[in-house]
């Protein structure tokens, strides 16, 4: 798999933020903290698919680089 960023993953999840569910959405905060992990858990996994599925199409910018 290509490198992972931790802070280009937190840079697109902020982003998401303001779609999220607020918490007066919710009877309490405990179930809106459980919401906001599963939901960051949950983009996590999206990322790292989309990551994979970019690296199934050839070599990354990295191994071009080392090529030359």
């Amino acid at each position: 798999m290509s490198n992972f960023y931790p802070s280009q993953f937190a840079a697109a999840y902020i982003q998401t933020l303001p779609s999220a569910k607020k918490p007066d959405d919710f009877n309490n905060r405990s179930d809106y903290w459980e919401y906001m992990k599963s939901r960051r858990q949950l983009f996590f996994n999206e990322y790292l698919e989309a990551i994979e599925f970019a690296d199934s199409f050839g070599s990354s910018l990295d191994e071009r680089d080392k090529e030359r």
